[in-house]
């Protein structure tokens, strides 16, 4: 169980940077529940696998996209 948590974390690291340029606002607050930031000069290139320690903890997850409540029309 431990290496699915780990290696679904690594490749939800490598989705905030490849969506960065979209939603870069999303993407860093999906960065800091990863407890990992973008470090300057990054490129997509330095992709790799292995960015997050052995062990690393997460952060307190927080939707990034609420649901929208709206009410209905009478």
């Amino acid at each position: 169980m431990d290496s699915v948590l780990y290696h679904l974390a690594e490749a939800l690291t490598h989705v905030t940077v490849l969506l960065n340029p979209i939603m870069p606002t999303a993407m860093d607050t999906a960065r800091a529940q990863i407890g990992w930031t973008l470090p300057d000069g990054f490129k997509v290139s330095d992709l790799k696998w292995g960015l997050l320690p052995s062990g690393h903890q997460l952060g307190a997850p927080v939707p990034l996209f609420p649901r929208l409540e709206i009410a209905e029309e009478k």
